[in-house]
């Protein structure tokens, strides 16, 4: 794959969905799912692994049963893990904009690539995701800073929540808008 990413090409032909060159989805994309995917493995061992070297040093601890009203964390420990977790989420922030590029790959409708449903309610969903996303790797780094937990649990809330809407949203658009008029909703799909 890297190879291939190192020499790639233009196929001077462009998808009609994005636009892009075809030439990303065979070069490029590939290497940069694969790099991204290495990035995010790293950062949550670190951060799991510095997580529990904290606990264990007394720098986080849980006094009680109410896990985040109790939780008491060293200004030093709070700033290092803030940062590791604010870059594990702007990875999957980066990662969910890989994603959408995926969609025209995907065999998983009934054509092979983006079906009526990608490309009219899940890409936008994708972008609602992702914005969810970048919020609560902005709340990361503002608990790191500032040592304000409640932004960030609502955050993380908020990007849960768009996460099972972007489920339940396109399958609700395809069972009632698609299948009743399947073939005419993807007939210009099945020509792209």
């Amino acid at each position: 794959e890297v190879l291939k990413f190192i020499s790639g090409a233009a196929f001077d032909a462009a998808d009609p969905i994005f636009n892009k060159d075809i030439g990303f989805y065979i070069f490029s994309l590939p290497v940069l799912q694969a790099g991204l995917g290495l990035a995010k493995t790293l950062v949550i061992l670190t951060l799991i692994g510095c997580a529990i070297i904290y606990f264990l040093r007394g720098n986080l601890y849980f006094p009680g049963l109410r896990l985040f009203k109790q939780l008491r964390i060293d200004p030093a420990a709070r700033i290092h893990l803030g940062i590791l977790l604010a870059i594990f989420l702007a990875t999957i922030t980066a990662g969910i904009y890989l994603s959408r590029f995926t969609l025209l790959t995907s065999s998983g409708g009934l054509i092979f690539g983006a079906t009526y449903t990608d490309a009219t309610v899940r890409i936008f969903m994708l972008w609602v995701s992702m914005v969810a996303a970048l919020l609560a790797a902005i709340s990361a780094a503002w608990w790191a800073w500032k040592g304000k937990l409640s932004p960030l649990i609502g955050a993380v809330s908020l990007y849960v929540v768009v996460g099972i809407t972007g489920a339940v949203i396109p399958s609700l658009v395809q069972k009632l808008v698609v299948a009743p008029n399947e073939l005419v909703k993807e007939t210009p799909f099945i020509k792209y």
